[in-house]
C-alpha cells in the first residue's frame, strides 16, 4: 500500500513541479536565463534518462515508503543481503544493516547514474517517509 501510494503522489508531484532532469538541464543550460551556466551538448548520463520530470524522485519515494513500513514491523537493525542484477559486476551481493540504509543507497544510485539531481532524491525520500508513516497510521493501524 505504501509503495502504491508513493507512486501516485510522486507522479502527481512530478507533473505539478515539472522540473527538468539533469540530461535536459545540462544540455539546455544555455536556455536557463543564467549567463554563468554553459550547455554541454555531449553530456550523457550513466543510465538512460527517462522522458519524465525530475522532481521529486519517485524511485526514492518508493524506497523510503517501503523502508518506513518495514522498519516499523522488523526494527531498525534488520540486516539483509540481496543479489543485484544491475550492479557491477552483475550478480553482486549487496548487504545492508537496515531498510533505511538500503533506501539511502537506492536514492543515491539515481544521482550516481545521472538520472536525478540530489535535491530531487532528498525530496523523494522525505515524501516516502511521509507516505510510509501515513500508511502505518491510517491503513495498517490495526497491525501495529
Amino acid at each position: 500500500m505504501a509503495i502504491a501510494d508513493a507512486q501516485l503522489v510522486g507522479w502527481d508531484s512530478k507533473f505539478y513541479y515539472n522540473y527538468w532532469m539533469p540530461y535536459t538541464a545540462i544540455r539546455g543550460a544555455a536556455t536557463d536565463g543564467n549567463a554563468e551556466t554553459i550547455a554541454d551538448m555531449n553530456w550523457e548520463s550513466a543510465e538512460i534518462t527517462p522522458p519524465i520530470p525530475d522532481y521529486p524522485s519517485t524511485h526514492s519515494a518508493l524506497g523510503n515508503a517501503a523502508a518506513t513500513v518495514l522498519t516499523h514491523f522488523f526494527g531498525s537493525h534488520s540486516s539483509f543481503s540481496v543479489t543485484s542484477t544491475t550492479a557491477f559486476p552483475t550478480g553482486a551481493i549487496r548487504s545492508f544493516s537496515s531498510f533505511m540504509q538500503a533506501a539511502d543507497e537506492n536514492a543515491d544510485s539515481r544521482v550516481r547514474a545521472g538520472i536525478h539531481f540530489r535535491f530531487a532524491c532528498d525530496a523523494g525520500q522525505l515524501l516516502g517517509n511521509k507516505v510510509g508513516k501515513w500508511t502505518l497510521e491510517n491503513q495498517l493501524k490495526r497491525l501495529h
